[in-house]
């Protein structure tokens, strides 16, 4: 991943956007010296030292909760924020954070009804910027070339 940001200017404000494959604190500070903010799905075994809280008792609290650690890693903040929707989801990030939390719409398997749940503000932004990654991976899953 540094080779491949080689090409993005330094200190301009550049936001980079990943997936879990490829996120890890070592690379968002890496990065965040080089003055380019990241955002990122992160896999807990890549978060060593973070006593995040564990997938059942953040079941147990109910779609939309979330938990949020911040803290200061070679003058490089970083937030992690773990949420819960239909599963946990673990984001870290350089430059934003769980607040301000807002509401979204999600279907009650329940109910059969529409519900509202609380978003952190890392899901709002992270949701708007890998649309388009995510629809590029699926639609490379359906067309492989064998090489």
């Amino acid at each position: 991943m540094i080779r491949l940001t080689r090409s993005v200017p330094n200190n301009v404000g550049h936001k980079l956007f990943f997936d879990n494959y490829f996120c890890s604190p070592e690379l968002q500070i890496s990065l965040a010296h080089r003055g380019i903010h990241s955002l990122g799905t992160v896999s807990c075994n890549r978060l060593p030292n973070v006593a995040l809280i564990s997938d059942s008792e953040l079941k147990k609290k109910g779609r939309g909760a979330y938990v949020e650690k911040v803290t200061k890693v070679d003058d490089v903040t970083l937030s992690v924020v773990r949420w819960f929707d239909n599963r946990p989801v673990t984001f870290l990030s350089t430059f934003v954070g769980a607040q301000p939390t807002t509401e979204t719409k999600r279907l009650s398997r329940v109910t059969h009804s529409e519900e509202q749940i609380a978003c952190p503000h890392v899901v709002k932004i992270h949701n708007a910027h890998m649309e388009g990654i995510d629809l590029l991976d699926a639609l490379i899953g359906l067309y492989r070339t064998h090489i």
